[in-house]
């Protein structure tokens, strides 16, 4: 099933590319050295993959992981707000970019 996945993926190159030449150059820059060296995350998205991960341990009995129904109205704002807030700052806004099937 892996081998499936990763052969539909580099099929995905050469279905995007503009150019035969393009896919090549995409599929040699894929399989350098990088492929295999460690990459070097940002403290802060490291900071918030640990608390959500700690907020899914958290609520692993609960039917959904954002149910806070059983905290008191302030602390459940609180955490909505937060999720609220690390979306804006986190996020990335761009320009509206056209839905990749609308390009055929």
């Amino acid at each position: 099933m892996a081998a499936t996945f990763g052969c539909v993926c580099v099929a995905w190159i050469f279905f995007r590319a503009q150019s035969l030449a393009q896919a090549g150059y995409l599929v040699s820059r894929v399989f350098t050295h990088s492929l295999f060296t460690i990459p070097h995350p940002k403290l802060s998205m490291v900071a918030v993959l640990a608390a959500f991960v700690f907020v899914e341990w958290c609520q692993r009995d609960a039917k959904h992981q954002l149910d806070l129904s059983h905290l008191p109205l302030l602390p459940r704002c609180l955490a909505y707000a937060s999720l609220a807030t690390l979306v804006l700052v986190m996020g990335e806004f761009i320009s509206p970019v056209q839905f990749i099937y609308f390009q055929f």
